[in-house]
């Protein structure tokens, strides 16, 4: 079960939006959990009046596009909207403004569809793909489980490229003991390697035992991340981090302005949040600290070896926000919704805007405007209908027409097709059960290529356990590996497309 907020008092209460994973851990309920428990911090309240938008004029100057960041780095504004995208679920006047965002964006039957909510699972997922691309038929699949037992991955393809068949599966399985690998195609074997023994076999003669040190200790570290005791530690302290550095956010209440939204002018009052370097700074200390704590005993060695250094990465993060102006958002609301968002930095000329002009939902039509040097130019523009259960959407960037969206909400039928710089047509299914998304794709013609066939993405998976006769990689004896080298040459050589390939 997720959270949100109460419209009428901003206060945060328990309720079911979306669907959760069917395999949600344990992990993850204690993160709700924890999130609740921080819910503390409440701001204060004021009210102020920006200029009416003028109308976008053609053109946006080079200029413009090089500094859209209003002398922002891009990290900078990335972190900016993370730290933002936290305060909107927490705090009194921004709880509102959370309850508003999320009013804003729910409406659109095509949006609700397409949800990744259930589907983006981080404790599992699968990815399945069938193309025909101009007569050849490619069939792929990919994903990945994990427990507290262990994780497991498998993938597979299925192909005809020019009239040569291939075909080939893996499935993987790590647990606290060992690694194992089964294909199908060689048999019934199971590739085993037990990580924490001791094993005196041909391979590990062979090998240099620094090489085994090192592969030993990545299995075991790669085992343990995210099952480890400390992530809820972790967990518990990122989100006092936040909510600590929360308490020090400025928000001041606007003074009620005039925006359009549903064909006609409203007045609309709202909340502005400054953020500032410190506050960033402040963000990116405690994330170091964190780290420091809880994962860099068990990682360091495993990103010594891949060449990654986390003091590096926290430095140039630093970096980064260092000497950064302060960023002034001001959230305009109407009816629990979100008319219109406004982004600038202190001592910078110019400013983003971002227009909900509503229609049969909030977000059906709406524009971003930039404004520089007295003049708006439209940096992009949504605008939606819905007709006989047909939803119609065009997008613009910079007044040209990218692509339109017709979307049947009845049958699913999807219909794109491109602008004047962007030539290509869509015609598909779009299907939603339950955790699981699918595209039906009848045509997809992009640069004279026909291409046809059938994704999907879920969030539920329930890969099987590898089973059957084992080959212990750490003991095997060199007339093992002959024996084995021999049963795949013969393998190779009865695929004509692998033997091309190796």
């Amino acid at each position: 079960m997720q959270s949100y907020f109460d419209p009428k008092t901003g206060e945060l209460i328990g309720g079911e939006i979306g669907t959760e994973p069917q395999n949600n851990s344990q992990y993850q309920q204690n993160f709700e959990q924890n999130f609740q428990q921080n819910f503390e911090q409440n701001f204060g309240q004021n009210y102020q009046e920006p200029q009416q938008p003028k109308a976008p004029k053609k053109g946006v100057p080079k200029k413009l596009l090089l500094g859209i960041g209003i002398g922002c780095g891009a990290a900078a504004v990335v972190g900016i909207v993370i730290f933002v995208v936290s305060q909107l679920l927490l705090s009194n006047p921004v709880a509102k403004i959370g309850t508003a965002a999320m009013n804003t964006f729910n409406g659109g039957e095509l949006i609700k569809v397409v949800n990744p909510s259930g589907v983006i699972n981080p404790n599992g997922m699968g990815v399945e793909l069938l193309l025909d691309v101009d007569g050849d038929t490619v069939e792929m699949s990919a994903a990945y489980q994990m427990s507290k037992s262990g994780k497991i991955a498998n993938a597979k393809i299925d192909a005809e490229i020019y009239g040569e068949k291939i075909a080939l599966e893996g499935t993987v399985e790590l647990d606290k003991d060992k690694i194992a690998l089964g294909v199908p195609q060689l048999g019934d074997k199971v590739f085993t390697y037990y990580y924490t023994k001791e094993n005196d076999g041909f391979l590990i003669d062979e090998a240099d035992d620094d090489v085994i040190e090192m592969l030993n200790e990545g299995l075991t570290k790669i085992y343990e991340f995210g099952f480890s005791g400390d992530s809820e530690e972790a967990e518990k302290a990122m989100l006092k981090l936040i909510t600590d550095e929360l308490a020090t956010i400025e928000t001041e209440e606007l003074e009620k302005d005039k925006f359009e939204v549903d064909g006609k002018k409203v007045q609309c009052g709202g909340y502005m949040l400054t953020i500032t370097e410190d506050n960033m700074l402040n963000i990116v200390d405690g994330m170091a600290g964190i780290y420091d704590e809880y994962y860099a005993s068990s990682m360091e060695d495993l990103l010594d070896e891949m060449y990654v250094d986390m003091d590096d990465y926290f430095d140039e993060l630093e970096y980064t926000f260092e000497d950064m102006p302060d960023i002034e958002l001001s959230f305009y609301l109407y009816k629990k919704q979100i008319a219109c968002v406004k982004m600038e930095a202190d001592g910078e000329d110019g400013a983003v805007y971002v227009y909900f002009y509503g229609g049969d939902y909030p977000a059906q039509n709406m524009e971003v405007i930039a404004e520089y040097d007295d003049d708006e130019y439209s940096i992009c523009k949504v605008e939606g209908s819905i007709k006989n259960q047909v939803e119609t959407i065009t997008l613009e960037v910079d007044e040209e027409e990218i692509c339109e969206i017709n979307y049947n909400q009845k049958t699913g039928e999807l219909e794109v097709s491109g602008g004047e710089y962007t030539e290509f047509d869509l015609s598909a299914v779009v299907n939603r059960k339950g955790n699981t998304l699918t595209f039906e794709v009848n045509d997809l013609e992009v640069d004279g290529v026909d291409l046809s066939g059938t994704v999907s993405i879920s969030g539920d998976v329930n890969i099987k356990s590898l089973k059957g006769k084992e080959f212990d990689i750490g003991n095997a004896s060199e007339d093992d590996f002959e024996d084995l080298a021999d049963e795949l040459q013969d393998f190779i050589e009865d695929n004509e497309m692998l033997y091309y390939l190796f």
